[in-house]
């Protein structure tokens, strides 16, 4: 993370963006963080906007901790639990090859 301070920033945003790509960018007014520059080339528009939602972010915070305090189900016991068949073991080769494709 880089910091950097409005008042003595004269480089062009162009130039910013370039930074952007390897480090985040984070800018201060009178040593105070006012906004941040980061690279979000590899997300498509959705992922980006609940990952930057505060609301969204403290309903995610709400299920983790509901999740510490109560447990979990796992999915074996919710398949159980509504009656849907156990869910088909994959090859582990197959499994591989689909994480490497990225799905």
């Amino acid at each position: 993370m880089k910091v950097i301070e409005l008042e003595n920033e004269s480089r062009p945003v162009t130039q910013l963006l370039g930074l952007a790509r390897t480090e985040p960018l984070v800018f201060t007014r009178k040593g105070r963080p006012v906004a941040a520059l980061v690279d979000v080339a590899a997300d498509d528009l959705e992922t980006l906007s609940l990952r930057t939602n505060a609301e969204f972010q403290a309903y995610l915070q709400q299920c983790l901790d509901r999740h510490e305090r109560e447990g979990g189900l796992s999915l074996g016991k919710a398949r159980a639990r509504y009656g849907l068949p156990p869910r088909a073991a994959v090859p582990r080769a197959r499994r591989e090859k689909s994480a490497k494709k990225g799905r």
